[in-house]
């Protein structure tokens, strides 16, 4: 999911930015080609992470394993990665064929 190396280097930058510039920075390591990883906020020492993918749902818990590693790595001031799925976005509603040729005739 990542190369060797890439949390010491995420690390090597832990001071230098605000944490959430580091953490925004961290996640464009670990974007899956098939879906979407991003930080949905900070409370306190966690970071919450929402992930959308379209693949294969055994890929997850590596994925989730990654985004931890190098969220850790690049805010090392953090006590917890808390990795969530995203939001599904709401299925438009269905009309049925009949209502749509019905047609409403407005006395003259």
């Amino acid at each position: 999911m990542h190369e060797p190396g890439l949390c010491e280097g995420i690390a090597e930058a832990a001071t230098r930015l605000p944490v959430r510039e580091r953490i925004v920075s961290a996640l464009r390591q670990v974007q899956p080609p098939d879906g979407d990883v991003r930080l949905a906020g900070l409370d306190g020492g966690v970071a919450r992470v929402q992930v959308a993918t379209h693949g294969c749902s055994s890929a997850t818990r590596p994925l989730r394993d990654a985004i931890s590693a190098v969220i850790l790595a690049a805010a090392p001031e953090l006590t917890a990665v808390e990795v969530e799925p995203a939001p599904v976005a709401a299925v438009p509603a269905i009309i049925p064929v009949e209502a749509v040729l019905r047609t409403r005739r407005v006395p003259a």
